[in-house]
C-alpha cells in the first residue's frame, strides 16, 4: 500500500530532493543498496544518507552485495550494514517487497549483483537513484551529475540544509577522499566547498586522511613490494604499464577485499604515462581488471567494449572470462588499435 501511494506521487525521473525522504511516513520500509565490490564513494553515501535517514526517524535497512573492504570498517557505524550474499533469500525479499529502495554510487540495476538485479526487476514499487557514473538507467527519482566528484558530493548537494552529525560528516568525506584519491583528480569547486562544510561537522581530516591512505596491513605492504618488483611491465611503444597479479599470487598473498586497492596507481604514477591497468585473477579463471588514465585518454568505452564494465573517463572496471595471463594477452593485443 506504502509503495503504490509513492509510485502515484513521484513523476518518472523526476528531481530528488531532501524533501522527497521528509515527507516518507515512519511507516516507510526502506531499503539503501550500494554497488558489488563497494569502495569509499560506495559505503560513504550509504552510512551518511542512512545515518541521516535514521535520524529522521525512518528505519532503512543499509544494503551491500557483498563484503565490504576491511580498511574501511574504521567508518562510523560500518558494522551495522547488512551483506546480502550473506543472506540472499531474506534480501532479495527485502528488496522486492520494501516500499522504497534506493540505488547509491550506482546508476544501473545489474551493477548490485544478480541476487539485487533480479529482485529489483519484480519490484512493482518506486526505486530512486543517487549516483555520478555515465549512461544512467530510468529511476522514479534521481539526483544524478557525472560532473559530480563522487555520490559523496550528490548526498552532501541533497542534504545542503541539513544538520549532519560528525559521524555523517565523516562517511561523506570518506567518499570524497577515496573517489578523487585525495583531491588529486575529478575535483571542482562545489567538491571543495562539501569538503569544507564536512570539516564545519567535525570530521577529524588528519585521522581519517591516515587512515584511508597511510593505514596498511604487513601482508599488503608485502604484495605492494612484490607487485611493483615482479608484476610492473611498462609497455615498450606506447604510454601504459600494468600489473598481473594471477590466481597463485592472490592465494600466495592472502588477497583480501581492500588489498590491492590503490596499486594501479603506481602504473600511472611512471613519467610520461597516460593510462595504467591492474590484472587480478582472484578467482580461478576469472579476472577483474582495473583501469585508470590521465587527461584525454579514456578509458571506460574500453572496458565496456570489451570487458564487460564501464565506470567513469579515467577511472573504469571490468572483466574477462579467462586467467590473468589470458586477460593480459587479449589486451596487449587490441590496445595498440586504442592508441591509434
Amino acid at each position: 500500500m506504502m509503495a503504490a501511494k509513492l509510485n502515484k506521487a513521484i513523476g518518472l525521473n523526476s528531481a530528488l530532493k531532501a524533501e522527497d525522504f521528509k515527507s516518507l511516513g515512519k511507516n516507510t520500509s526502506l531499503v539503501l543498496l550500494c554497488h558489488q565490490r563497494p569502495d569509499g564513494d560506495a559505503l560513504g553515501s550509504l552510512l551518511g544518507l542512512g545515518l541521516w535517514l535514521r535520524s529522521l526517524g525512518l528505519s532503512a535497512h543499509l544494503l551491500c552485495p557483498d563484503a565490504y573492504p576491511k580498511n574501511l570498517s574504521f567508518l562510523p557505524q560500518s558494522s551495522e550494514l547488512a551483506i546480502l550474499e550473506y543472506q540472499p533469500t531474506h534480501w532479495e525479499s527485502m528488496i522486492e517487497g520494501a516500499d522504497l529502495v534506493v540505488l547509491l554510487d550506482h546508476s544501473r540495476r545489474d551493477r548490485g549483483g544478480a541476487s539485487a538485479a533480479k529482485a529489483l526487476q519484480k519490484r512493482t514499487g518506486p526505486v530512486w537513484m543517487i549516483d555520478h557514473h555515465p549512461e544512467p538507467e530510468s529511476f522514479d527519482k534521481s539526483l544524478h551529475r557525472i560532473s559530480a566528484s563522487s555520490t559523496c558530493e550528490l548526498v552532501c548537494e541533497l542534504l545542503h540544509k541539513e544538520k549532519l552529525t560528525t559521524e555523517m560528516a565523516t562517511a561523506l568525506m570518506c567518499g570524497l577522499l577515496t573517489d578523487t584519491g585525495g583531491f588529486k583528480h575529478a575535483v571542482r569547486s562545489e567538491t571543495f566547498q562539501a569538503a569544507a562544510r564536512l570539516l564545519d561537522s567535525g570530521v577529524n581530516y588528519p585521522e581519517l586522511s591516515t587512515q584511508i591512505f597511510d593505514t596498511n596491513s604487513l601482508q599488503s605492504l608485502k604484495l605492494t613490494g612484490f607487485a611493483l618488483k615482479d608484476r610492473l611491465q611498462q609497455h615498450p611503444d606506447l604510454p601504459l604499464a600494468w600489473m598481473v597479479l594471477n590466481h597463485k599470487d592472490v592465494l600466495d598473498y592472502k588477497i583480501e577485499s581492500g588489498d590491492t586497492e590503490g596499486l594501479v596507481n603506481y602504473t600511472l604514477s611512471i613519467e610520461g604515462n597516460k593510462m595504467g591497468l591492474l590484472f587480478q585473477e582472484k578467482d580461478p579463471g576469472i579476472t577483474r581488471i582495473s583501469f585508470r588514465s590521465k587527461g584525454d585518454c579514456v578509458v571506460n568505452q574500453m572496458a565496456e567494449r570489451f570487458f564487460s564494465g564501464g565506470g567513469h573517463k579515467n577511472a573504469a572496471g571490468g572483466r574477462y572470462e579467462g586467467t590473468a595471463e589470458e586477460a593480459e594477452a587479449f589486451f596487449l593485443s587490441i590496445i595498440s588499435e586504442q592508441f591509434a
